[in-house]
C-alpha cells in the first residue's frame, strides 16, 4: 500500500474513533441533562403552579420516556445492532458456492488473516461489504447480483478489496461507528413512528420502507398523550381529582392536565432534536474515514491480486449497473450501511419512499468518484 494512503488511513481511523467517543459522551450527557435537570425542573414548576404532587408529573412524563427508550433499544437490538441483519444477509452454503469460498480462503491466506465468514443478500443490485470487530470475526457479504454481474477475475478483485478492509482494520472502526447513529436514529424513530400514516398504499410505490428496507404499514396514533389525557379527564369528571361539579376546580384540573401534556410534548420534541442532531453528526463523522478507506482497500486489492485491470473493470461495471438499478431495489439493500459498500448507492436516499428528507449537500459523497478510483488503481499497480 502507498505509504501516503496508509498514513492518511491511520490518522483518519484515530480521528474517527476519538470523534465517536466524544460524540457518544455528549449524546449521553445531553440526555442526562434533559431528564436529570430540565424535566424535573419543569415538573417542579408545574406541581407548584397547580399545587399538585410532583410525583404525578414525573410519572406522567418519565413513563412515556421509558417506553420510548424501550422501543429504541428494541429497534437497535432487532435490526440496527448489526448491518448483517439490516440487509437481511444469510449464510451462503459452501456446497452452493464452492468457488466463492475457495477464492476467499486463497486470498485470506495471501493476506495472512483468517478467512472471513461469507453471507449472501438476495438482491439483483451488485454490491458487497465487510463487517467485523476483529479479523477473526469478520464477515464478507455479497449480493446475488454481484455474483451474476462479474466474471471470475473481477469477482476475485472485489473480494480482495473486501479482505483489504479486514487487514487494514478500518472495518472494525466503521462497525463500531454504526452504533451511535443506530441508537440516535432509533430514538428519533421511536418518537415519530406513531404518527406515520399507512393510507398511501395505492400502487405499491408509496409504501414506506422501514430502516432495514422492509415494507410496512403504520397507523396514525398518539399512544401516550391520547390515553393519558382521556384517563385524566375522566378522573376529573368523576370526582377523582376533587374538582366538583361547578367547573371551578374542575377547570383548574383540566388546565393542569393540558400543561402537563404540553411538558410531555416539549420533552419529546427536545429528545427528538437531540437524537436527530447526534444522528446527523455521527453519520457525518463516518464520512471522515469512508473515502480514504476505499482508496486503501483498492491499493490492497491490487497488491493481493496483482491484477489492476480486473479491479478497474469491476468498478466500472458496478458503477454502470448501480446507475441503472431500480430505486426500490437499491433502497432494499441500503439499510443505513451505504458507506460500507464497495460501490456507493444512488444519491438522494435520506428519507422514505420517494421523499428526500435531508439534502444531499448535508451528506457528502460516501465514496470517491469511480473514475478517480480507477486512475488510482493503476497508480497502485505502478507502485507495486
Amino acid at each position: 500500500m502507498s505509504s501516503r494512503i496508509e498514513s492518511s488511513l491511520r490518522r483518519r481511523m484515530l480521528a474517527t474513533t476519538l470523534l465517536f467517543a466524544g460524540c457518544a459522551a455528549a449524546f449521553l450527557g445531553a440526555l442526562a441533562v434533559l431528564y436529570g435537570y430540565v424535566v424535573p425542573a419543569l415538573v417542579g414548576w408545574w406541581s407548584q403552579r397547580f399545587d399538585l404532587a410532583s410525583e404525578i408529573g414525573l410519572v406522567a412524563v418519565l413513563v412515556p420516556a421509558g417506553v420510548v427508550c424501550w422501543l429504541a433499544i428494541g429497534t437497535v437490538r432487532n435490526f440496527y445492532a448489526s448491518p448483517l441483519s439490516e440487509t437481511d444477509a444469510v449464510d451462503a452454503p459452501e456446497a452452493d458456492h464452492p468457488e466463492l469460498y475457495a477464492a476467499v480462503r486463497r486470498l485470506a491466506q495471501q493476506a495472512d488473516v483468517p478467512a472471513p465468514d461469507l453471507k449472501l443478500v438476495e438482491s439483483s443490485v451488485p454490491n458487497a461489504y465487510t463487517v467485523g470487530f476483529t479479523p477473526s470475526s469478520s464477515t464478507i457479504v455479497v449480493t446475488t447480483g454481484l455474483l451474476d454481474t462479474l466474471d471470475s477475475d473481477e469477482l476475485h478483485a472485489v473480494l480482495a478489496h473486501e479482505l483489504a478492509h479486514v487487514t487494514n482494520r478500518d472495518g472494525a472502526v466503521m462497525s463500531v461507528g454504526y452504533l451511535l447513529p443506530a441508537v440516535a436514529f432509533a430514538f428519533a424513530k421511536a418518537l415519530t413512528s406513531p404518527f406515520e400514516s399507512d393510507e398511501e398504499e395505492r400502487d405499491g410505490d408509496d409504501v414506506e420502507l422501514g430502516p432495514n428496507g422492509q415494507r410496512r404499514r403504520t397507523r396514525w396514533s398518539i399512544p401516550f398523550f391520547g390515553t393519558g389525557g382521556s384517563s385524566g379527564s375522566t378522573g376529573g369528571s368523576s370526582g377523582g381529582w376533587d374538582g366538583g361539579d361547578d367547573g371551578g376546580d374542575g377547570g383548574g384540573i383540566i388546565v393542569a392536565i393540558l400543561v402537563l401534556v404540553a411538558i410531555m410534548i416539549a420533552t419529546a420534541i427536545m429528545t427528538l432534536a437531540i437524537s436527530t442532531f447526534f444522528w446527523v453528526f455521527s453519520s457525518l463523522t463516518l464520512l471522515l474515514l469512508a473515502r480514504t478507506r476505499e482508496y486503501a482497500a483498492d491499493y490492497g486489492a491490487v497488491e493481493l491480486t496483482g491484477d489492476p485491470d480486473a479491479l478497474a473493470s469491476a468498478l466500472s461495471k458496478l458503477d454502470d449497473e448501480l446507475a441503472n438499478a431500480p430505486l426500490r431495489d437499491i433502497r432494499e439493500i441500503d439499510g443505513a450501511v451505504e458507506t460500507l459498500y464497495v460501490m456507493p448507492l444512488r444519491r438522494g436516499l435520506h428519507g422514505f419512499s420517494d421523499v428526500v428528507l435531508l439534502s444531499d449537500d448535508l451528506f457528502p459523497n460516501t465514496h470517491p468518484d469511480t473514475e478517480t478510483r480507477i486512475d488510482r488503481v493503476f497508480e497502485a499497480a505502478d507502485d507495486t
